[in-house]
């Protein structure tokens, strides 16, 4: 036999070698951890293994991991029931939109609201429309970048999609990415230079936001541009219709975990800490902080946002393990890569995290947190760590 039909050979038995043949194991995979000082894995005990601590107690960042923790307290606060809210006035001919943060606005859910609003107001009687954002400031939480990718999108009370726009364009010229949402005057000015499919977040903070939100809005009630304003809503402005989400709490914190959605994740941390008043991103930490400490004694630990962007944030895995036990509950919401996972990717520049839940040989959910803050490691290590766990 040649060398190449040799190498053929010894390629072809080690394709046909069983999955736990070619697996690396476990103890290799912690062996990796334990010669990176900056890296840390906790997985909980159970019948077949005494547990596993590497570094549990040191703080490191958690990158989109945080986003376990918005989900927690978001849903401790208000329920899986609860429905965020958009409120609509009149005052004469002028049709009043006052935004309440409520994350889960899309343009679907815009035509929910111009069904319900056909029903309670006669559309030709409307000449303008006044958009109030005034429930939350400009602020821009640490981690937020400049860029115009949909990760890095402005937070605001008033916002569709996301605070992005998705574009095309063919042969057919500049048009929407999305069958539901129309073209409106800004997403034409935002894609003269879009070649192909793009998704961009909107430039600027929230007045931006709203404008884009009342030109698709308007488009989807009047079918037509209505003159607008940026205004608070006057007192004598009469309350005609409170829009509270199709979707639920649960369902906004799945699609936030899902597709790791820094707007949802972030406008639920502010939102939390809109008690007695305006949003602030003080209160949003201190409200976040305050709780982690009543909840969970938790001492050495800091939060700048709710989406896991800041490189200021510090975690440990024995905190970060305690808040994925405390989901539980919500086990269901977590993202399912893969069949015996249910868990939390972050990815971030020589970042690499994951926390959830893997599924032992008895079918039991067990949980675990890995941090690696040390260098880029392969995108698929993580998931192959989670399999030498199951193992």
């Amino acid at each position: 036999m040649n060398n190449k039909a040799a190498m053929a050979f010894c390629c072809y038995l080690l394709c046909c070698l069983p999955l736990w043949a070619q697996a690396k194991s476990l103890n290799s995979f912690l062996n990796d951890i334990e010669a990176m000082p900056k890296a840390s894995l906790l997985a909980a005990a159970n019948r077949a293994n005494n547990g596993i601590d590497i570094r549990s107690n040191k703080p490191l960042i958690p990158a989109s991991t945080m986003k376990l923790v918005t989900a927690y307290l978001a849903l401790e606060r208000w329920g899986e029931a609860h429905r965020f809210s958009t409120e609509f006035y009149r005052q004469g001919d002028t049709l009043w939109v006052k935004g309440l943060g409520d994350p889960g606005l899309t343009s679907e859910e815009l035509e929910l609201i111009s069904l319900a609003l056909s029903k309670r107001l006669r559309l030709d009687e409307i000449k303008r429309i006044k958009l109030d954002n005034s429930y939350f400031p400009d602020l821009r939480l640490d981690g937020r970048g400049r860029s115009d990718n949909p990760y890095d999108a402005a937070n605001a009370a008033l916002a569709v999609n996301y605070n992005t726009v998705h574009l095309k364009r063919d042969r057919r010229g500049l048009r929407s990415g999305e069958d539901q949402t129309p073209m409106t005057p800004m997403a034409r000015k935002l894609g003269r230079n879009v070649k192909g499919s793009y998704r961009m977040c909107l430039p600027g903070g929230r007045v931006n936001a709203a404008r884009y939100f009342g030109q698709v809005f308007s488009q989807i009630l009047f079918n037509r541009q209505l003159p607008q304003q940026i205004a608070q809503v006057p007192a004598d402005a009469k309350l005609i219709y409170t829009h509270r989400n199709s979707r639920n709490l649960a369902k906004i914190v799945e699609t936030m975990l899902e597709y790791s959605n820094n707007f949802i994740s972030n406008q639920l941390f502010l939102l939390m800490g809109a008690q007695g008043g305006a949003v602030t991103e003080e209160k949003a930490i201190a409200v976040a902080e305050a709780s982690l400490k009543q909840k969970f004694g938790w001492r050495n630990f800091k939060i700048y946002d709710g989406a896991g962007l800041s490189r200021r944030n510090r975690l440990s895995t024995k905190q970060l393990l305690e808040l994925v036990q405390a989901m539980r509950p919500w086990l269901w919401l977590l993202p399912a890569p893969e069949g015996h996972i249910r868990a939390k990717t972050g990815t971030m520049l020589r970042i690499s995290s994951l926390a959830g839940f893997y599924q032992d040989k008895a079918g039991q959910w067990q949980p675990f947190a890995l941090m690696i803050n040390e260098k880029d490691v392969n995108f698929d290590y993580r998931f192959r760590l989670s399999r030498a766990l199951v193992r």
